[in-house]
């Protein structure tokens, strides 16, 4: 039996262009371009994940950060890599730290953070193991089950209302917790960290720009942090199911034609950036496949 596995975000892929799957979650590419910049949500993640677990929280977070820092400075071959690798680094850190005090010094939610779903689908003579990872479990004080989403983003979203009953990735959490854990989560607590919006000067070095964007979290609270609980409609999650199932259809077809249409509405991505395998897609070749990238594990 053909056994498949994967996370949320490979489904996520298959959805939106299953030529980006197959590169990426087949043949497992990866750029060989080594990025010299600062992840600021993915390391802002990380750090919320150490403030939730460990026991010295914000100070293992920022701990975290700094590693990051110090190995990328280590690789920075210009003042302006330099410049922008502290910059980035103080806003996390800035971020981590409001973090903290908004949502944990006096939290009515008992988190299980980084919550890890697998549950099994079997369809036409395929095993699909299906993996995600929420932000969090949540119970609240009347021990109502909910999940946690943690947002970082340049602003507040405002519509998440509007958008709940069909976000993809919401309720794959909603429905992956109830098919492994028999679960039926309740509500959706979204916490939006939005990024800084001031830079630093020529005049500032790191440790004074840090102190700077550390005063503008604590002075302006209500533009970079936000709270909101929503209730899940549960006509909403079997409309969704309905869909999943029809999703889960198709990727097991590709997998057994192996065949991977492009779709070609997904070559630009967030926040105008390129598809990471534009370049394979563009000009399928060997040549094209040693220049640019690696296959990974």
């Amino acid at each position: 039996m053909l056994i498949i596995r994967l996370h949320q975000h490979d489904l996520a892929n298959f959805l939106s262009c299953p030529a980006k799957y197959n590169l990426s979650h087949n043949l497992k590419l990866e750029n060989k371009i080594i990025k010299k910049a600062i992840n600021i949500g993915d390391l802002f993640a990380k750090g919320v994940e150490l403030i939730h677990f460990s026991n010295n929280k914000l100070a293992d977070a920022m701990l975290l950060v700094n590693k990051q820092q110090e190995k990328l400075l280590n690789s920075a071959i210009s003042q302006e890599q330099i410049n922008d690798i502290n910059t980035d680094t103080s806003s996390v850190q800035a971020m981590l730290y409001g973090y903290e005090k908004q949502f944990l010094r006096d939290d009515k939610y008992k988190i299980q953070p980084e919550h890890k779903i697998e549950w099994v689908l079997k369809k036409f003579g395929v095993m699909i193991v299906y993996i995600c990872r929420l932000d969090g479990r949540l119970l609240d004080k009347n021990n109502i089950p909910g999940i946690l989403e943690i947002k970082t983003s340049a602003k507040v979203q405002k519509d998440l209302l509007l958008e709940l009953p069909t976000n993809f990735q919401i309720n794959s959490y909603w429905l992956s917790n109830y098919r492994a854990n028999k679960e039926q989560a309740k509500y959706v607590l979204y916490r939006f960290v939005c990024k800084p919006t001031i830079r630093q000067t020529q005049k500032e070095n790191a440790e004074q720009f840090q102190k700077r964007v550390i005063g503008e979290y604590e002075k302006n609270t209500q533009k970079y942090f936000f709270q909101e609980r929503l209730e899940f409609d549960i006509n909403s999650i079997k409309r969704f199911e309905v869909d999943i199932n029809l999703a889960f259809e198709d990727l097991i077809m590709c997998h057994i034609k192996n065949k991977w249409p492009h779709r070609g509405t997904a070559c630009m991505e967030k926040y105008g950036s390129l598809c990471p395998y534009i370049r394979y897609c563009g000009n399928p070749t060997e040549e094209t496949l040693d220049t640019y990238y690696i296959k990974g594990e």
